[in-house]
């Protein structure tokens, strides 16, 4: 999987830096065929992924002519296939601080979207924003950012466990198919463990399933959630929501969720009132 995204940053330098030699016309007189050559030449040793050489002639036309944009591009490119992605960002924040160049922000822009995501940063996939909860062994555990709307009603109703909830139906067939075949293959088939919660009164949590997109548990949002202000949702119309949660409530005919105000509630019933937030993992 991760060959796909180490493939592109390598085709989008190729086709980036061919724009290079086409800029230096703003130059004049002898030092004009010096920068066009070392641009000319930097650009060749990316095209064949010789990126330290390339490396060195962007860095050089850079002390020359610290003006030169084209020159903090190919730099920024060539620290892109080295694999690093800090110092293009690093040169590139440099170039814009002494150029001030609209194609240098955009190419900031365009770095930061290869940056591997990290924990607590917004995702946008699969037509949705998602927050990032975890990172393990090049996967990342995600949640939608806002709740969606709820759109099934026999869930958690008397005896219903996830594993036989019609939500839980609906998130691994019509939802999980309105991702594209592309987006698909980095939805990961995840081993989801569902616990009894309350043993006591016999609530049965049900059988661990296999899912592409589940449900948090009670466990989980204690787990990925620092406290219940960053719990908190908003819907589409940005106001807060309760969400649902996998893990039964205290008795056969409750689910947990978490409430509008972001505190965990063991005794709610099911109602159009609460969305979910479904959750996956997937490869990065």
């Amino acid at each position: 999987m991760k060959a796909k995204f180490i493939f592109a940053p390598i085709i989008a330098i190729v086709f980036i830096s061919g724009a290079i030699t086409a800029y230096t016309v703003f130059f004049t007189g002898a030092g004009a065929v010096n920068t066009s050559r070392l641009l000319s030449q930097g650009e060749k040793c990316l095209s064949e992924e010789n990126f330290d050489e390339a490396l060195e002639l962007f860095l050089s036309v850079i002390e020359n002519d610290p003006d030169n944009v084209n020159a903090y591009i190919g730099a920024a490119d060539s620290y892109v296939g080295k694999g690093r992605l800090d110092r293009a960002i690093a040169i590139l924040e440099k170039g814009y601080d002494i150029t001030r160049s609209a194609r240098i922000l955009i190419k900031i822009d365009n770095v930061e979207s290869l940056r591997p995501p990290e924990i607590g940063d917004i995702i946008y996939f699969g037509g949705y924003d998602w927050r990032v909860l975890d990172i393990q062994d090049g996967k990342a555990l995600i949640i939608t950012e806002r709740v969606l709307v709820n759109t099934r009603g026999s869930f958690y109703t008397k005896f219903i466990t996830w594993e036989d909830s019609d939500l839980r139906e609906y998130l691994n067939g019509e939802f999980y198919d309105s991702f594209s075949e592309h987006d698909k293959a980095f939805i990961e088939e995840t081993y989801v463990v569902n616990d009894d919660y309350n043993p006591d009164l016999f609530v049965f949590g049900g059988n661990d399933t296999y899912d592409y997109v589940f449900l948090l548990s009670v466990e989980e949002v204690r787990l990925y959630f620092a406290d219940n202000e960053s719990t908190i949702a908003l819907n589409t119309g940005n106001r807060t929501a309760s969400w649902y949660l996998r893990t039964p409530g205290y008795y056969t005919t409750n689910v947990a969720r978490v409430r509008y105000d972001g505190v965990i509630d063991m005794q709610s019933g099911y109602g159009s009132s609460t969305y979910v937030r479904p959750a996956m993992w997937i490869y990065i």
